[in-house]
């Protein structure tokens, strides 16, 4: 039942660069890992969507929360609901994604925040894409799950631009081969925010070797909560913060994406 309105590696490189050799349907299972902290609020329903959607689509999944170090009941809602948890000391995005990927079974590896619920398409459009051997990773442009005022609007329309213009994926739904992300180290634990923009690049680079793609899907932006936009003033300030050479290494430049208001 859908939970609501809201809801959904080995490879020779030789034959990866050949972009003719694809895993086999045997081998073609998929992996979500959730990064969360302090998620006790939205993860039941994050959860709940996303088994929906491994009902949904016909190859094999699993669900992958890494428990960040919370305070709250976050991994124990997540064991609940009958998914494995991981846990990670370190209190940073990228090492959360990191952690969950190396205990990842499936040969693809979708990152979904914690605060998202993709729909069965955004992950079946990814799914077809890389079973092709074509496609090395991506993601999806983004939509809020609540109405919000013309400043936040135009924030994600250029977000969104920017993810199509530039293929970008943001961290809030983006994937890739196992291939991919064993090729290109993963996410890059010397920064806290800006981990998915250097993941988008890394990943398109480890392609372009390999003669595979980088894709963005737009026929299915994924919903996100808007609760960071709430404080619009705020992710402006962070958002100029970000554009200081080297700020992103450094959390203390980067908390309000830590924070839960």
């Amino acid at each position: 039942m859908k939970p609501s309105e809201s809801s959904l590696q080995d490879i020779e490189i030789d034959s990866i660069k050949s972009g003719n050799t694809a895993p086999s349907d045997s081998a073609s299972t998929y992996s979500i890992i959730v990064p969360a902290y302090n998620e006790e609020a939205a993860i039941t329903q994050t959860i709940l969507n996303l088994q929906y959607c491994l009902e949904q689509i016909e190859e094999k999944g699993e669900i992958i929360v890494v428990d960040n170090n919370s305070s709250d009941n976050t991994a124990e809602i997540a064991r609940g609901l009958g998914v494995k948890v991981v846990f990670e000391r370190r209190n940073q995005i990228a090492r959360a994604r990191n952690a969950g990927a190396e205990q990842a079974k499936g040969d693809f590896l979708f990152f979904v925040d914690a605060d998202t619920t993709p729909m069965p398409e955004n992950f079946s459009v990814g799914i077809s894409h890389m079973k092709t051997g074509k496609v090395c990773g991506g993601g999806s442009t983004v939509r809020l799950d609540k109405e919000m005022g013309a400043f936040v609007r135009s924030l994600v329309a250029i977000s969104n631009r920017t993810q199509e213009s530039k293929n970008i994926a943001l961290g809030t739904f983006c994937y890739c081969t196992k291939a991919s992300f064993d090729g290109m180290g993963g996410f890059s634990e010397k920064h806290y925010s800006a981990e998915d923009v250097l993941f988008s690049r890394a990943c398109r680079n480890w392609g372009e070797k390999c003669q595979q793609e980088f894709h963005i899907n737009n026929e299915h932006p994924v919903m996100t909560s808007a609760r960071k936009f709430e404080h619009p003033r705020r992710v402006a300030l962070q958002l100029a913060i970000s554009l200081i050479p080297f700020s992103t290494r450094f959390k203390i430049f980067s908390g309000y994406w830590y924070k839960r208001l």
